[in-house]
């Protein structure tokens, strides 16, 4: 009798096969997961780095100002600062920036993408001179909100006086 060891069985295929499948099933799973994963920590971290961004630059503004007004109803910051008026709108997920002075107008330029809501808190402008900015961003299915308490250098003043 001679023996013939050349090829593969049918069952040796398909065992083969069958094995190769689980393997590159589990590796490919493991793929997905590591994907989506960094997808939520890379929305996270632009949350995180354009709310503080946001902060840094009203707090920039706040510290400095004579005057401040927040429209809770319209969602808008004015900053006053000896001839400079700033406004800060909230429309529909983005912070809108103006500086206007008496002879110019100014444009409006985004200031801050993904924001969800926006608050200002000056209840305690007159008694301590301290201004609380809230802010909340969301960018997919990520959410990330911050605030900051911002203590102004200037004595507060009413423009129209």
């Amino acid at each position: 009798m001679i023996k013939n060891d050349d090829g593969l069985t049918l069952i040796e295929l398909i065992v083969s096969i069958t094995i190769i499948t689980i393997v590159l099933g589990a590796i490919l799973s493991f793929m997905i997961t590591g994907s989506n994963s960094y997808k939520k920590e890379k929305e996270a971290v632009n949350l995180q780095t354009e709310a503080q961004f946001i902060l840094n630059q009203l707090d920039d503004l706040l510290i400095e100002a004579n005057y401040v007004k927040f429209n809770q109803v319209d969602k808008k910051l004015i900053i006053y600062q000896s001839g400079i008026t700033y406004e800060i709108t909230y429309e529909i997920d983005k912070l809108y920036f103006r500086k206007q002075t008496l002879t110019d107008v100014g444009t409006k330029s985004i200031l801050g993408e993904y924001v969800s809501d926006f608050y200002v808190d000056t209840s305690n402008l007159t008694t301590d001179n301290t201004i609380l900015v809230k802010l909340s961003l969301e960018q997919g299915k990520s959410t990330y909100a911050m605030s900051s308490k911002v203590v102004l250098r200037n004595e507060v003043i009413n423009p129209e006086d």
